[in-house]
C-alpha cells in the first residue's frame, strides 16, 4: 500500500522552501515583474539560510505554477523535488548581530502584511 502524498497551501517559493527544509520563513521578496528572481531568507535555531532562484509567469516556465493541483495545493513530493535542485546561496551562523537582522526582517514583514508600509 502506498502512502498518501500530503498537499500543502504554498503561496510562494519562500513557503515552499520553509516546508522542504523545515525552517522558519523570515523574509520573501520577488522582483516586481511577471517573471524574474526571488530572494527567500529562512532560519533555524542557529543558522540563517539565503536562497535565490527564478520564478516565471506560466506553468511552462514556473515550477510552482506547473505542479500546483487544480485545488491550488502542492504535493509534498513536488516540494522535496524542488528542494533537491535549489540549495542556499549562503548559510550564516545565527550570532548576536544576525539575530538583530532576523528580528528587523520579521518586523518589516509584519508591517508590510498589516499594510502600514
Amino acid at each position: 500500500m502506498s502512502k498518501k502524498d500530503p498537499l500543502f497551501n504554498v503561496e510562494n517559493y519562500g513557503e515552499l522552501l520553509a516546508l522542504a527544509y523545515d525552517l522558519a520563513l523570515i523574509h520573501y521578496k520577488e522582483e516586481d515583474n511577471y517573471s524574474g528572481r526571488y530572494v527567500a531568507i529562512l532560519c533555524s535555531e542557529d543558522r540563517i539560510f539565503i536562497f535565490s532562484d527564478y520564478f516565471g509567469s506560466c506553468s511552462g516556465c514556473d515550477f510552482l505554477q506547473d505542479v500546483e493541483t487544480s485545488i491550488g495545493k502542492v504535493k509534498y513530493s513536488d516540494i522535496k523535488q524542488y528542494a533537491e535542485d535549489v540549495k542556499p546561496l549562503y548559510i550564516l551562523p545565527l550570532d548576536k548581530n544576525n539575530k538583530m537582522l532576523v528580528e528587523a526582517l520579521k518586523s518589516m514583514d509584519q508591517i508590510i502584511r498589516e499594510g502600514l508600509a
